[in-house]
């Protein structure tokens, strides 16, 4: 099928969502609903239970769960802050909050903290960023106007700005909840019609694919994804690719799918790949290429393996399946 389509659905514990391009599976989202735990996105406003004098750092009471903020400044246990989860509890590491806010829509940010009015540099016409910033001027707070705003309603963008808007609220609790698997996709890309039928567009294959560490690429190549606690190692083979120059094209195949292959299994951290045939020189240069459209990589270690360092996005595709079968 042609054309890009979201997808989401509700199976016995988890909801799902996501992004079809060309029949292919290029985004998912999944939401556990026999967990409790913070959402990513979510505020509260939270009380300091215990502060890590050494680390600058402090735990907070999130509705009965424990987060940790490394940067606690000078709050003291019973402060109360407001926070934002940044990363979902992981095993047994508590959610990562911030005390920085960012409310996100696809074309808006709102920044209660920091005050002030940005617009995407990518916008360029000066009368139309004059627009989009008097769309906001009597609002409170800062927003960053993203570039998929461009041409937008001035009444439209105001009303999605006042929709960011904190309550106010004087106890503890949660003020806004994190967006669920379908709006997180929302926040990324752009608009497409929304169906219901993983089924009949034939994704299940693609998603239990995801659950091997196995990745099959063309010409009877592949590469293996290996999850550590210290590392993700990537292991790319050439296999029956024989003809010509096979270890650039597997390498160059490999590089372009690692980062889609990262972010569909929800994986992030240190990562080390290691290429068929030991690339040396303007190889490693092409690699480097392909594979930073999505991610910069760090370098080459001594080994001769790519290295890289991306954001974790809390518990792996794997972890979120577990058990909901």
């Amino acid at each position: 099928m042609k054309g890009r389509l979201f997808l989401h659905d509700q199976t016995g514990k988890i909801q799902r969502a996501a992004l079809i391009v060309d029949g292919q599976l290029e985004a998912l989202e999944i939401d556990r609903l026999d967990d409790p735990g913070p959402r990513w996105g979510a505020v509260y406003r939270a009380k300091v239970i215990e502060r890590m004098t050494a680390m600058n750092a402090a735990f907070v009471d999130l509705d009965g769960q424990r987060g940790f903020l490394p940067d606690a400044g000078n709050a003291l246990p019973g402060s109360i802050l407001t926070v934002q989860v940044r990363r979902e509890p992981d095993g047994d590491k508590a959610a990562r909050v911030s005390t920085d806010i960012q409310i996100e829509h696809r074309l808006i940010v709102h920044t209660p903290a920091k005050p002030g009015i940005n617009v995407s540099k990518k916008i360029t016409n000066p009368d139309e960023r004059q627009i989009l910033r008097d769309a906001l001027a009597d609002l409170s707070g800062g927003y960053v106007i993203r570039t998929a705003a461009e041409g937008m309603i001035a009444d439209e963008l105001h009303a999605i700005a006042e929709s960011l808007a904190l309550p106010y609220q004087r106890d503890t609790g949660l003020l806004r909840k994190g967006p669920n698997s379908l709006e997180r996709l929302h926040l990324h890309h752009a608009e497409a019609p929304v169906e219901d039928d993983f089924d009949f567009h034939d994704i299940e294959p693609q998603i239990d694919a995801l659950l091997s560490p196995r990745v099959e690429l063309s010409e009877g190549a592949w590469l293996t994804v290996e999850p550590t606690t210290a590392l993700i190692a990537i292991d790319v083979n050439t296999g029956k690719a024989r003809s010509g120059d096979a270890l650039q094209r597997v390498n160059l195949e490999a590089a372009a799918e690692i980062p889609r292959q990262l972010r569909l299994r929800h994986l992030g951290g240190a990562i080390a790949i290691d290429f068929a045939g030991g690339p040396k020189g303007k190889a490693r240069k092409r690699l480097e290429d392909a594979i930073g459209n999505s991610i910069a990589p760090l370098g080459w270690g001594p080994a001769g393996w790519m290295e890289l360092q991306i954001r974790k996005p809390g518990r792996s595709l794997m972890e979120l399946l577990a058990g909901t079968s």
